[in-house]
C-alpha cells in the first residue's frame, strides 16, 4: 500500500465526485431527519430537552422571578459545564433555544465529516476518503445525535479536530494549541470523555516530544481538572459524578454484569450487524499496512476508546443498552468500513467501487432503523399543545408532570419556570405516595402524559382537590387552585 502515500495526479471528475459524496448526507439524511424528528433521543430514557432545562436552571435558577442573569448559578456537578453554557446561551440572547441548539449539533456532525476527510485525504484517493468520512452518518446513533440538542455531536467533532490538529503538529506548531483546545472541549460537553485526554497526552509525546509535549499534556487536562475541582467543591468528593453515574446505571441496567463479548455484540448491533463490524475491523487492519502518522493516531485512538468503553460498561459507569454513549467509538468504526477496500489491488477504481459497495451495505442495513427511530422519538400526541397551553395559560403556576417534563417546559416556546418531574418507581429508588409528593412540592398544576403507571396511580387514588382543566389527545391537565383561578384556566385558549 505504499502507493497511497503519493497518489497519482487526480482528475477533476474524481474531485467533483468526492465533493458530491461529502454533500450526500446533508440531502439524504440531515434535512429529512430535521423534518421527521423532534428534539428527542431514540430511547425512552432520555430527551434532549432536559439538557436545555438544566442549562437554564444552572444560570437562571428555578424561576425568572427569583434570579436574573448570571446572579443565581446552580451548578450541577453531574452536568458538563460547556453544555450548560452553550445550551443557556440562546436563552440569554432572547431566542427559543431548541432550533439553534439542534443546528449546533448538526454543524458539529458536519465538522466531523470534514475532519475525517482531511485526516484520510493525504493517504487515500478523494473518493475513498469521502466515502470513509460520510460513513458515520449511516450509524443510527450518530444520525440521531446530529439533529437533536445533545452532547455526542460536539464531543465527536472536537475529538476528531484534536486528532487532525495533532497529526499536523510536527510541521505546524500552532496546530498543537488547536488540538489542546479541542481536547479540552470534549470534556466540556461530556463528562465521560475524561478518559480520552490521556491518550492525546501520550500521543503528543510521540508526535512532538520534548517540552512542548509536556506542556500539551498538562494543557489537555485543563477541563478535566476544572470538573473534578468543581465536583470536589460542591460535594467534597471529586469523583462523586462518577459514583452517581454508577448508581444510576446499576439501577437501570438490564444485566448484572457486562462482559467484553456483550459490549462487542452491542457494538455490532449499533453498526447494523456483524458483517459491518467485520468490514470495520478489516478496514482498521488495512491501515496497519501503511502505518503513517495519521493512521497510527487513528488506530491508537480506536484502541484507547475500545478499552475505555469496555471498562466503563463493565464497572458499570455507562449502560451498554444506550448507544448514544458510544458514538465516538462507533464513529471510528463506521469510518473504517469503506477502508476494507484497501485490501484489494490498486486497479482503476476497483478500491473506490468496493468502498462504495461497503458504504451502500452500511446504509441499506441502517436506513430503516434511522427512519424508524426518528418516527418513534416524537412527542406524545397532545404534548406540544400542552406545552403551548402551559406557556400561555399557566406560566407562574408550580407544575409537575408524570413524563416529558423538560419537553413540556420547552417544546412550544421558552417557559423559564420549570416543569418538575413527578418522582415514581421509574426515576427514584424510594418513591413516596403521589399525594404526599404533590403536597410536599406545593404543586398547583399536574400534567398526566399517556397512560403509564403514574397516571393509573393518580386516577386510582382519587386524590382530592385536583380538578380537570384541559385535555388534548394523550395529555390531560389537572389543577389545584382557587375557584376563580380554575375558571381562568378552563377558559384559557378554548
Amino acid at each position: 500500500m505504499s502507493e497511497d502515500r503519493s497518489p497519482p495526479r487526480l482528475s477533476k471528475p474524481e474531485l467533483v465526485a468526492a465533493r458530491l459524496i461529502l454533500a450526500l448526507p446533508v440531502v439524504v439524511l440531515v434535512l429529512p431527519l430535521f423534518s421527521l424528528s423532534e428534539n428527542l433521543h431514540s430511547v425512552g430514557e432520555s430527551t434532549t430537552y432536559d439538557r436545555i432545562a438544566l442549562a437554564i436552571r444552572t444560570f437562571w435558577g428555578q424561576s425568572s422571578e427569583t434570579a436574573s442573569g448570571l446572579s443565581a448559578w446552580k451548578i450541577d456537578h453531574n452536568f458538563p459545564l460547556g453544555t450548560a453554557f452553550i445550551f443557556a446561551l440562546p436563552v440569554a440572547l432572547g431566542l427559543d433555544p431548541v432550533s439553534p441548539l439542534r443546528l449546533h449539533s448538526a454543524l458539529w456532525a458536519l465538522l466531523t465529516t470534514v475532519a475525517l476527510y482531511r485526516l484520510f485525504r493525504p493517504q487515500l484517493r478523494p473518493i475513498t476518503a469521502a466515502l470513509s468520512a460520510t460513513a458515520p452518518w449511516w450509524v443510527p446513533a450518530f444520525a440521531r445525535g446530529s439533529v437533536v440538542s445533545g452532547e455526542e455531536a460536539p464531543t465527536v467533532g472536537l475529538m476528531l479536530v484534536g486528532l487532525l490538529a495533532l497529526a499536523h503538529a510536527r510541521d505546524r506548531p500552532r496546530a498543537l494549541i488547536l488540538s489542546c483546545l479541542a481536547v479540552n472541549g470534549m470534556v466540556l460537553f461530556r463528562l465521560d470523555a475524561m478518559f480520552i485526554p490521556p491518550f492525546f497526552a501520550l500521543a503528543g509525546l510521540w508526535v512532538v516530544g520534548g517540552r512542548r509535549a509536556i506542556l500539551y499534556a498538562v494543557g489537555c487536562a485543563g477541563t478535566t481538572l476544572l470538573h473534578l475541582g468543581t465536583t470536589w467543591l460542591l460535594t467534597g468528593d471529586p469523583l462523586d459524578f462518577a459514583r452517581v453515574a454508577t448508581r444510576v446505571t446499576g439501577s437501570i441496567a438490564t444485566k448484572a454484569s457486562v462482559s467484553p463479548l456483550d459490549f462487542l455484540t452491542a457494538t455490532a448491533s449499533y453498526l447494523g450487524g456483524w458483517p459491518i463490524l467485520v468490514l470495520a475491523l478489516l478496514g482498521l487492519l488495512a491501515l496497519l499496512r501503511n502505518p503513517s502518522t495519521v493512521h497510527k493516531l487513528f488506530l491508537g485512538l480506536f484502541a484507547w476508546l475500545a478499552f475505555g468503553y469496555t471498562l466503563a460498561v463493565g464497572v458499570p459507569v455507562l449502560e451498554v443498552d444506550i448507544p448514544r454513549y458510544f458514538v465516538p467509538f462507533l464513529t471510528l468504526l463506521a469510518a473504517a468500513v469503506p477502508l476494507a477496500a484497501l485490501w484489494l489491488p490498486r486497479r482503476k477504481y476497483l478500491r473506490e467501487g468496493a468502498a462504495g459497495a461497503a458504504l451502500l451495505l452500511l446504509a441499506l442495513l441502517n436506513l430503516g432503523t434511522i427512519k424508524a427511530q426518528a418516527q418513534e422519538a416524537r412527542l406524545e400526541p397532545g404534548l406540544l399543545e400542552a406545552s403551548s397551553w402551559l406557556h400561555t395559560c399557566a406560566p407562574g403556576l408550580r407544575t409537575l408532570s408524570t413524563h416529558r417534563a423538560p419537553a413540556l417546559q420547552l417544546a412550544a416556546g421558552h417557559r423559564t419556570e420549570p416543569v418538575h418531574l413527578l418522582n415514581s418507581r421509574w426515576n427514584t429508588s424510594n418513591p413516596r405516595p403521589m399525594g404526599e409528593e404533590l403536597n410536599a412540592k406545593g404543586a398547583e398544576v399536574l400534567v398526566l402524559v399517556g397512560s403509564g403507571p403514574e397516571v393509573q396511580e393518580f386516577r386510582a387514588s382519587k386524590i382530592r382537590d385536583w380538578l380537570y382543566v384541559w385535555q388534548d389527545k394523550q395529555v390531560v391537565i389537572y389543577s389545584r387552585v382557587s375557584p376563580s383561578q380554575r375558571e381562568r384556566l378552563l377558559s384559557c385558549r378554548k
